[in-house]
């Protein structure tokens, strides 16, 4: 699922946080000031949010804030459903080993 990540920050940390989210695969999809706080908008993959607040507040001393809601489905990326599979395939391999134990030891 793809998530629309809507982050509030100090504008003195924007730079930083725009990084953040860039690092998280995210699409920025601009940025609003009002005031001394800037509100970035973004399309995120929600399994790169995973950790994603702490590291929002190391880096904005706290002062920073996001909300997530669900936008939509989305095919997986290359590298993210290649690591699904290799898992998938090593489980499959582990529990094959596992079943071929069982039988030698009932003979």
């Amino acid at each position: 699922p793809i998530m629309y990540v809507e982050t509030t920050c100090p504008s003195q940390f924007q730079t930083a946080v725009m990084g953040l989210v860039s690092k998280r695969k995210g699409l920025i999809q601009g940025s609003e000031i009002h005031d001394d706080l800037t509100t970035i908008p973004a399309e995120v993959p929600l399994n790169n949010m995973f950790g994603f607040v702490s590291m929002l507040r190391s880096l904005t001393e706290g002062k920073g804030e996001f909300t997530m809601e669900y936008s939509r489905y989305c095919p997986a990326q290359e590298d993210t459903a290649q690591t699904v599979l290799q898992e998938y395939e090593e489980q499959l391999s582990a529990a094959s080993g596992t079943n071929q134990k069982k039988k030698q030891k009932k003979r």
